[in-house]
């Protein structure tokens, strides 16, 4: 056999559950019903020869009970006279293709500040197991957060509040996948119990009252002025 090489539908990535790894190889004549292919150590059927070309591939597809790290292979074959060729245990070409079926998972996970108004950007932090791959999606009180940054295995995803941002509690949502392809557990909640509130109502004061030490006369030297004043709402500091 010359030309033996392994590929995957995540390459350059690992391959992980529902991947395709394909192993190819070239013969040098024509041979014999399909050779006996293992992939992972787990045997191939249908091998798929072209008669004109002697070019054969074999694909298996990942399952979660498959062995992880670098894929193993090997090719038992014959010709059409029944001579058996030397079997095949490694690639030719130096390809290599990894396994990886293990589930990504985010911790911890936390939201900040505990209040925020419009203008106030809402922080969700969060640091996977792994590196995560392109599909990562986050959501932050029920809008796309408007920036996702992973960095030294640290995630941050923003969100600008705007006076159409939803009022109240502030809901999160992850969803993931590791450069292998296979899925996280959807997050939604924080792990530290940390929250936030949006809170985009403009506060007013109503029952403005001035007086004086000294009313109903007027303030002299010494005399306290007071404005006393009532809120919509708890005002800050």
């Amino acid at each position: 056999l010359t030309v033996v090489g392994l590929t995957s539908s995540t390459s350059p990535n690992p391959a992980g559950v529902d991947a395709d790894i394909t192993l190819s190889f070239t013969a040098s004549e024509a041979l014999a019903a399909d050779p006996v292919v293992t992939i992972a150590g787990v045997t191939v059927t249908p091998v798929t020869c072209d008669g004109s070309t002697n070019e054969c591939t074999a694909v298996h597809t990942v399952v979660a009970g498959d062995t992880e790290g670098d894929v193993a292979i090997s090719i038992a074959f014959s010709d059409l006279a029944g001579n058996d060729g030397t079997a095949v245990t490694s690639v030719s070409d130096g390809s290599t293709v990894t396994i990886d079926t293990t589930v990504p998972t985010l911790s911890p996970v936390f939201l900040s500040p505990p209040v925020a108004g419009v203008g106030a950007s809402i922080s969700l932090v969060f640091v996977p197991s792994e590196p995560l791959g392109a599909h990562l999606q986050v959501h932050i009180a029920s809008e796309p957060a408007t920036l996702v940054v992973c960095d030294a295995g640290i995630c941050t995803a923003t969100l600008d509040v705007s006076p159409g941002t939803r009022q109240g509690d502030v809901t999160i949502q992850i969803a993931y996948e590791d450069l292998a392809g296979n899925d996280g557990a959807t997050v939604t909640a924080t792990s530290d119990a940390s929250s936030c509130t949006v809170d985009t109502v403009v506060p007013t004061l109503t029952s403005s009252v001035l007086s004086s030490s000294t009313s109903p006369t007027p303030a002299g030297v010494d005399a306290d002025i007071t404005l006393s004043f009532t809120a919509s709402e708890a005002l800050a500091a």
